[in-house]
């Protein structure tokens, strides 16, 4: 899609795929972003995004399908991730948090949440998210 809107010369737009992914096209008339929304009930966020996407990643739709490569066992710890890319979504899901600290300080312009499961009683943690 959004190689169509550039070949129809589309210059200001922002692609949502469900609540997964989003695409920001260069920012909205009279705004320095746009602004998008995840999470959800009392850990819903909000996060401005300019030239860019962001992508989730979790167990709520299709339940424990993502898997640990060094246990080999379904991740559980962590409800959802978020990042800059689906890529990193899914391995955000799979690390802990020191390790996705790690990775964010090695890499500028990364950013990050997680919403960690039930067990953990819903607590969202949010790290990193500047994601103009």
């Amino acid at each position: 899609m959004a190689e169509i809107l550039k070949h129809w010369e589309v210059k200001r737009s922002l692609l949502l795929a469900g609540g997964s992914t989003a695409l920001a096209m260069n920012e909205p008339v009279r705004e320095q972003s746009w602004t998008i929304q995840f999470g959800s009930g009392k850990n819903v966020r909000e996060v401005n995004l300019r030239q860019n996407s962001f992508s989730g990643s979790g167990l709520a739709v299709k339940g424990e399908h993502i898997v640990d490569p060094q246990s080999g066992n379904p991740v559980t710890a962590q409800k959802r991730a978020w990042a800059l890319s689906d890529a990193l979504s899914t391995t955000f899901i799979i690390l802990d948090r020191p390790a996705m600290e790690s990775f964010c300080e090695k890499h500028d312009g990364v950013g990050w949440a997680l919403e960690l499961s039930d067990d953990h009683d819903g607590v969202t943690a949010i790290s990193r998210l500047q994601l103009l």
